[in-house]
């Protein structure tokens, strides 16, 4: 195969151009790259922890359902903030005729799938039932209600209904996003819970794949079971012996979201879903699934936020742009150009030692 160099020169444009003009390819200074299969990467990439990373379970081999989230291919009429908001629409899909919807709400092109006919349908055959409104996970921390319902071409484009229809009952979620590990220098970090239907693109990077915990047999009764691959717990319950699913989400998530995990292989949290380590002993374990569990309430607004912040300068403390650094332990976030901050919620998840 081919030999690849690789050369990379910072600054204005200015300077490249007269770089290029000054050398020629024998001049250069390349770094050959050591290109593995399947990625063959053409940039320099430290896998030094590789075989380290290659030791723990891909979290998508371990939640043997998976998917992605619903895609609408109209959010301003799909989901609406209230139940009353979406009402009024469903009675417009309801009672108006199809040319009298797309004025009213000023539809002016449609897609393949989801088109205004498709909407009105949906809406007509099945009718306008409590249990068709249902509350999606729109982005972190933003919940909408929708029209949800087994029709794909409907009054949304895909429900994704055989993932989906698990969280019509008790259920919760990890939601993991698999594009790329970094925008910048921002560390990976698509990892969310959700105990609702969720949308496709609750990340900014889009891709959303939604990994429910336990699987209903069938939607009209309440017979569950774990959502797990049995060889995964079965070697990772050899450690810590039979633990229940909930804490074995909340270990994971833990992981997930501490800052040395994501530091130390970034460069896989890039390329596929992330791997994450078989705990080391039930100590280990028990200590990450409590933080993990602390930090999934917190995500899912389920427990009182009794973190210290602080503003140590004065402003009006209005948030304009959100930018987190990881400075030292704690980490800072930055909300408006005065550097309003906040102490990072949970530094204790670096302290634990994962292998």
């Amino acid at each position: 195969m081919a030999k690849i160099c690789y050369y990379e020169l910072w600054g204005l444009r200015k300077n490249k151009y007269e770089f290029l003009l000054k050398n020629n390819l024998q001049s250069i200074k390349f770094q050959n790259l050591a290109y593995k299969e399947p990625y063959y990467f053409f940039v320099p990439k430290d896998f030094g922890a590789i075989d380290v990373y290659n030791k723990g379970f891909a979290v998508d081999k371990l939640f043997c359902l998976n998917g992605v989230g619903i895609c609408t291919k109209r959010d301003n009429l799909a989901y609406q903030d209230t139940e009353k908001d979406l009402l009024n629409i469903l009675n417009d899909f309801s009672k108006l005729d199809e040319l009298s919807i797309k004025n009213k709400h000023n539809i002016q092109s449609e897609s393949r799938d989801q088109k205004v006919i498709y909407a009105k349908n949906n809406v007509m055959e099945y009718g306008i039932k409590d249990e068709y409104i249902k509350t999606v996970l729109y982005r972190p921390f933003d919940k909408k209600v929708t029209y949800f319902t087994n029709k794909s071409k409907g009054f949304l484009a895909y429900p994704v209904y055989n993932i989906m229809r698990h969280f019509l009952q008790d259920n919760i979620a990890i939601v993991i996003g698999k594009q790329g590990g970094s925008v910048g220098d921002m560390y990976w970090n698509l990892a969310f819970v959700s105990k609702n239907i969720v949308d496709l693109n609750l990340y900014y990077r889009g891709g959303a794949v939604t990994m429910p915990l336990y699987i209903y047999d069938d939607d009209m009764y309440d017979a569950r079971r774990p959502n797990f691959n049995p060889e995964i717990i079965q070697k990772f319950e050899q450690t810590v012996g039979k633990a229940e699913p909930l804490a074995i989400l909340d270990y994971i998530y833990a992981v997930l979201h501490s800052p040395k995990y994501r530091e130390t292989y970034k460069e896989f949290l890039k390329i596929d879903f992330p791997r994450v380590p078989y705990p080391a002993d039930k100590k280990i374990f028990s200590r990450l699934a409590k933080i993990g569990g602390k930090l999934r309430q917190i995500h899912l607004l389920e427990a009182p936020l009794k973190f210290l912040t602080a503003y140590p300068v004065n402003g009006d403390n209005k948030v304009e742009k959100i930018i987190w650094t990881p400075d030292g332990a704690a980490g800072r976030v930055y909300i408006n150009a005065a550097l309003a901050e906040t102490t990072r919620l949970m530094p204790e998840i670096d302290a634990v030692k994962f292998l």
